[in-house]
């Protein structure tokens, strides 16, 4: 199901934000948020505050459209270790999709090449929820797209300063063996 404005056209990102805040209820959105991704020790109020800092940096970002979509996908799978069918867990997958059907993650994008992309969803999640994973999704490695690019940095730098020809790594072929 790709999310449709009342004028027909797909809705990108930032129009989901600005339905979402339209509602009044944007404390929906940190609600669903809270009770699925974290734990009753983590903060609320920090949740909320993050999440609202969040909002206000997306809506404020230019305009740059985009031919890829947000695919906001539902899975299910057995729980690891697991073989009774009773044991099936749900769960909700955000990528990107390109023009050629190419999926990637949405981890360390520049939230400027995102914000205006149109969402696309399998399932019949309200717009809090769609909202909640891609949020999830854009700020697993931090809460502003500052603190994205600094960490999608240091992850280059990572693996530039990796020896490749460590005797301790494995080749994929033999890790694929084992």
């Amino acid at each position: 199901m790709v999310l449709e404005l009342a004028s027909g056209s797909t809705m990108t990102l930032r129009e989901l934000i600005h339905a979402v805040m339209n509602t009044g209820n944007w404390n929906k959105v940190t609600s669903i948020m809270y009770d699925t991704y974290y734990t009753e020790n983590d903060q609320r109020k920090d949740i909320d505050h993050a999440y609202m800092n969040v909002f206000a940096e997306l809506i404020e970002l230019p305009t740059i459209k985009s031919s890829d979509t947000i695919m906001i996908v539902e899975h299910t799978s057995l729980l690891p270790g697991e073989t009774d069918d009773t044991t099936i867990e749900k769960y909700v997958d955000v990528h990107l999709k390109d023009s050629s059907d190419e999926v990637t993650s949405m981890s360390y994008v520049d939230w400027a090449e995102i914000v205006d992309m149109n969402i696309s969803c399998d399932t019949d999640l309200t717009m809090y929820e769609q909202l909640t994973h891609v949020l999830w999704e854009m700020t697993f490695h931090g809460f502003s797209n500052e603190a994205v690019k600094q960490s999608r940095l240091d992850l280059e730098r990572l693996v530039e300063s990796t020896d490749t020809d460590d005797d301790n790594l494995l080749a994929w072929e033999d890790f694929i063996d084992e």
